[in-house]
């Protein structure tokens, strides 16, 4: 899924509450749990992901790959793109998506 195509899906964003968000992680089939803080070791009321939205190119791309660093201990982590319903912020402040509202829309292509 390149840049462009995730600009295409907003359309579809804010629907029954939902938004477009990107999660670094090894994918849908290991996301079915919330997060849990490193720091402290509590677990969140959700997933822990970026909101992405209509932003000008440069702002979005720093969003993509602003967890990029992640790959360096694991390179199965990637990028996915998720339709979601946020449900609060994690300790870091950023968005809680609702593990079973999760829709997998792709996976960003960062070339």
């Amino acid at each position: 899924m390149t840049t462009d195509q995730i600009e295409k899906i907003w359309d579809e964003t804010d629907v029954n509450g939902e938004s477009i968000f990107v999660r670094w992680s090894r994918g849908p089939r290991f996301d079915t749990k919330p997060s849990k803080d490193y720091q402290s070791g509590a677990i969140h009321s959700g997933l822990s992901s970026v909101k992405i939205g209509p932003w000008a190119d440069e702002y979005l791309e720093r969003r993509l790959k602003e967890y990029r660093f992640l790959q360096m201990k694991d390179p199965k982590i990637k990028a996915y793109i998720y339709k979601a319903q946020e449900i609060g912020l994690d300790s870091d402040g950023y968005e809680l998506i609702d593990v079973a509202t999760i829709e997998c829309l792709g996976v960003w292509n960062q070339a």
